[in-house]
C-alpha cells in the first residue's frame, strides 16, 4: 500500500511539533516514508515485525482537534509511535488493516487524558466572541467552563446551570447557543459537525434536567 499523509515531526513539548506531507510505502515487513511520490528522498522507516503495534487516535488528542484521522505505528507498545494523519476515515482504516495483515498488533483507539476526572464531556470547540476562537470546553454536572488551552489552570469563564438554563440550536447545524438566564448572557459554540453538536447539546440538556 502507498499514499500521502501528514507526518508529525519534532520533539519535546507539544508546541514544538508540526506536520508535513510525506509519501508512505508499505511493503512486506517495512513501512517507509519519502518527501514525495517520486520516492527519491527517503526520510525514514520502521520495520514491521513481531511486537510492532499500530493504533488510532481520538480527534481531540492533537492540535486542538484539527487533526482528524490520526493513526500510529510503533516498534512495540512502550516505544514512541510514528504518527500520521490521513485525509479521510477510509484511508485511515485501510492503512491500519494493511498493517494488521503484516502481523502488526492493533492496540486500539487512544483517547486523550481528561482534564477533570469528574467531567461528563470534554473537547475543543469554537467559541464566538468578537471573532471565532478555539476553546477547551469542560462539562461538569452543574456547570460548563472553558479554557484557552487545555493545560491552563484558570478558566476563561464558568457558566453555572439553573432550572431555566437553555441550550438551543444555532443558525447553523454545527452551532449551539447556551443561555445563562441569571446574567442574560448567551454563549455561542461551534462543533466539528452536526453529530458532535447534537452530542454536546444532549449532554448539557441532561445536566440541566437533573438540577432541582
Amino acid at each position: 500500500m502507498q499514499g500521502y499523509g501528514m507526518k508529525r515531526l519534532g520533539a519535546g513539548p507539544e508546541s514544538t511539533h508540526y506536520w508535513e506531507p510525506r509519501y508512505f510505502v508499505l511493503t512486506q515487513g517495512l513501512l517507509e516514508w519519502y518527501v514525495d511520490h517520486q520516492m527519491q528522498s527517503r526520510k525514514g522507516n520502521i520495520k514491521i515485525k513481531a511486537g510492532t503495534v499500530c493504533m488510532t487516535y481520538d480527534r481531540e488528542k492533537f492540535d486542538e482537534g484539527r487533526r482528524r484521522f490520526v493513526w500510529g505505528v510503533a516498534k512495540n507498545a512502550k516505544s514512541s509511535p510514528t504518527l500520521i494523519d490521513s485525509y479521510n476515515t477510509s484511508s485511515q482504516t485501510a492503512w491500519v488493516k494493511a498493517l494488521e495483515k503484516q502481523n502488526c498488533s492493533n492496540i486500539g483507539h487512544v483517547t486523550p487524558i481528561k482534564k477533570n476526572s469528574e467531567s461528563i464531556k470534554e473537547g475543543w470547540l469554537g467559541k464566538k466572541e468578537v471573532i471565532w476562537g478555539t476553546r477547551y470546553v469542560l462539562l461538569l454536572p452543574q456547570l460548563l467552563m472553558y479554557f484557552k488551552w487545555k493545560r491552563d489552570k484558570q478558566p476563561l469563564a464558568v457558566v453555572p446551570f439553573f432550572k431555566n438554563t437553555e441550550v438551543r440550536q444555532g443558525k447553523q447545524e454545527t452551532q449551539f447557543l447556551l443561555i445563562d438566564p441569571s446574567r442574560k448572557t448567551k454563549y455561542l459554540f461551534r462543533c466539528y459537525d452536526k453529530y458532535a453538536c447534537k452530542g454536546w447539546m444532549d449532554a448539557i440538556k441532561g445536566c440541566v434536567d437533573k438540577i432541582k
